[in-house]
């Protein structure tokens, strides 16, 4: 299967706060991914350190959600794989400890450094913490 992605030789990816079902920075990663998958990521680096933040926020990696990418799965597709496996959703701030993370409302943040992963729950009263 030939995989088509955007060709980030000649545009950016998408901006990381463009957001998929609440996650900011995947548009950005799914473009990079597909880029890679490519050859046509130019100067764009799939599994950097933002990116590993976001895996280790959802409980994935770089390998596995290539896979998906590889299988030609459209946006929609890998949000529905991701909310089905993330781990996030069991109990972020438990999940990655040693990390600081932060529940306001419906929204989660780790920050335990200069770049934060957020993800913004569709709903306020779907928190996904039990």
């Amino acid at each position: 299967m030939v995989i088509t992605g955007p060709d980030l030789t000649k545009a950016p990816p998408r901006s990381p706060r463009v957001r998929l079902g609440g996650f900011v920075i995947l548009p950005r990663l799914l473009d990079k991914g597909r880029a890679t998958i490519a050859a046509k990521n130019g100067d764009y680096v799939f599994n950097c350190p933002m990116d590993r933040r976001f895996f280790d926020f959802v409980g994935t990696n770089a390998n596995t959600l290539m896979n998906q990418l590889s299988c030609g799965k459209s946006d929609g597709q890998v949000l529905a794989w991701l909310l089905k496996s993330a781990t996030h959703r069991q109990s972020a701030h438990e999940s990655a400890p040693g990390q600081r993370w932060k529940k306001t409302g419906h929204l989660w943040t780790s920050n335990p450094g200069p770049i934060s992963i957020v993800f913004i729950s569709p709903s306020p009263h779907n928190d996904w913490t039990s």
